[in-house]
């Protein structure tokens, strides 16, 4: 992250994930003046916004193949209980490996359902 302010800001805010934080709250629980929370916010929005571009264009980029190919069936197919999941297939976000596309092929189209980290608990993800 650069400098000790900022990764203990990230911390906090991943502790309270996903409920989330208002900056003055984060500005008392680390003792940080307010003349810097600008700066370091800026940072973090700056580096993040590069991350999520990369992912979006990724994620663009596997779902125009997937919609393209003959074959959308090239994806893993999942082992959900649940009827309704019964044909859903996934395929990872190219340059972010552990973040999955779930997707179902009906007839000549592909349906995108999610596209989230696979560690989530995904059988209850998809019930709700």
């Amino acid at each position: 992250m650069g400098t000790e302010a900022r990764l203990r800001i990230m911390q906090l805010l991943l502790s309270a994930h996903p409920g989330g934080l208002v900056v003055g709250e984060i500005q008392e629980d680390l003792d940080i003046p307010s003349e810097n929370m600008s700066a370091y916010f800026s940072t973090l929005v700056r580096k993040f916004t590069n991350v999520f571009l990369g992912f979006l264009g990724a994620a663009r980029a596997v779902t125009s193949t997937l919609a393209r190919r003959r074959t959308p069936n090239a994806g893993s197919s999942c082992r959900f209980s649940a009827a309704e999941l019964l044909g859903t297939r996934r395929v990872p976000v190219s340059g972010f490996p552990k973040h999955l596309i779930f997707y179902k092929v009906e007839g000549r189209e592909v349906f995108v359902l999610r596209v989230i980290h696979g560690a989530r608990d995904l059988e209850n993800l998809f019930a709700g």
